[in-house]
């Protein structure tokens, strides 16, 4: 006897196809790629990238839990939105965290993790996403630093600072000395342009440093005759 099982076949090669047209995707994305057991946190296959963001391979990774290579500080609310998940609380969660490389050094990262839908039962396993921001969070830190760097010169510094905004020249910030130089305390000056302020001698020099500023943006060896506030 006979029976027709080209339909079977056809199938069969279509879900072979599928499965190797995903594993493809899969490996070349841009981003980490990992599906993990939810329960131990034990890594069960990780992408190439992912891979390439902690500095693992994916056999390495195979002996790890994402708890081995979290940093500390940031462990907490990563295993409470774990433990949620795995109940059925919440099906994804994002968060930033830093995760530790082959060798100690550390990377930080934007962790997107989902679970599919088990009808309200417990998960099992679930999908981690990685994002490497390594590099957007060093220029944070370092932006952070040069601000303040700035704020300590600016206010320590000597000489008399006064920040304006363009083209208006109303002042957003200055610091003691020229508080002390002006004789007017910040709360006075803030929001008012020097105009209002009454501070020119020469309405000359004002239109010469309104013109300056709005050229090249800052008063360069720029000298004039400004009043205090008593009038000296």
């Amino acid at each position: 006897s006979f029976r027709d099982i080209t339909e079977r076949k056809q199938a069969e090669q279509a879900l072979r196809e599928s499965e190797a047209n995903f594993r493809a995707l899969f490996e070349q994305m841009a981003v980490g790629v990992a599906q993990i057991e939810t329960t131990t946190g034990r890594f069960v296959t990780v992408n190439r990238r992912y891979s390439e963001i902690i500095g693992y391979t994916e056999e390495e990774m195979q002996r790890l839990t994402f708890q081995e290579i979290t940093h500390p500080d940031d462990l907490p609310p990563d295993l409470e939105n774990m433990d949620r998940l795995h109940r059925g609380e919440i099906r994804e969660f994002s968060m930033e965290k830093r995760l530790f490389r082959k060798g100690g050094a550390i990377a930080w990262v934007r962790l997107s993790v989902s679970a599919p839908w088990n009808f309200g039962g417990p998960v099992v396993f679930h999908t981690a996403v990685i994002e490497d921001i390594t590099e957007r969070k060093r220029a944070e830190a370092e932006l952070r630093d040069n601000a303040e760097k700035f704020q300590a010169l600016f206010a320590q510094s000597p000489l008399a600072i006064v920040l304006t905004t363009i083209p208006e020249g109303r002042v957003a910030d200055a610091n003691p000395a020229a508080e002390m130089l002006l004789d007017r305390n910040l709360d006075e000056v803030r929001g008012k342009t020097t105009l209002e302020l009454n501070v020119w001698v020469d309405p000359a020099d004002r239109a010469r440093a309104m013109q300056m500023l709005q050229q090249e943006g800052v008063l360069s060896n720029f000298e004039a005759r400004m009043r205090r506030k008593d009038g000296v």
